[in-house]
C-alpha cells in the first residue's frame, strides 16, 4: 500500500510542461527539421552516403529523383525546388517567433511530408518505419 502511495506523490511532484516549452520546443525541433533537411540535400548532392531522420523526407528525395536522372538540369532544377521546400519550414520558424500560427503551417507542410512518405513507399512501408516515428515525434511536438 506504501508503495501505491509514493507512486501518486512522485506523479505529483513530477514538472508539468508548460505551453511556453511546448512552443519552444516545437519551434526547436522545427529548426533541427531545416538544418538536418539542408544538411541531407547537400550529403546527397555530393554522393555521401548518410542520411538525418529528423528532416523532411520530400526534399531528400526531390534531389534523389533528379540525380537519379542523370539530367544535370534536372539535377539543378529538383534541387532549387528541395531547397525552396526547406525555405518554407525556415520561414515558419522565423514567423512563429511573433505568430504562433506559423507554427501550424509548418504541422500542415509536415503532415504532407509523412503522406508522401506513403505515396513514395506505397505498401512496402517496413523499409521506412524510423522515417515514419521520426515524422510522429516531429508531429507529436508541432501539435503538442
Amino acid at each position: 500500500m506504501s508503495l501505491f502511495n509514493k507512486n501518486i506523490g512522485d506523479a505529483a511532484n513530477k514538472p508539468v510542461k508548460t505551453p511556453e516549452k511546448a512552443f519552444n520546443g516545437a519551434r526547436s525541433n522545427l529548426l533541427l527539421i531545416v538544418i538536418f533537411s539542408t544538411v541531407n540535400i547537400l550529403l546527397t548532392l555530393f554522393s555521401a552516403d548518410l542520411y538525418f531522420l529528423f528532416s523532411a523526407s520530400v526534399p531528400f528525395y526531390l534531389v534523389l529523383i533528379g540525380l537519379a536522372t542523370e539530367i544535370t538540369d534536372l539535377v539543378v532544377i529538383f534541387s532549387v525546388v528541395a531547397f525552396v521546400i526547406v525555405g518554407l519550414y525556415l520561414l515558419c520558424w522565423l514567423l512563429s517567433k511573433k505568430h504562433r500560427g506559423w507554427l501550424a503551417v509548418a504541422m500542415a507542410l509536415f503532415v504532407l511530408d509523412t503522406l508522401m512518405l506513403f505515396v513514395l513507399f506505397g505498401s512496402n512501408w517496413e523499409a521506412m518505419i524510423l522515417d515514419i516515428i521520426m515524422h510522429a515525434i516531429v508531429l507529436y511536438s508541432l501539435i503538442d
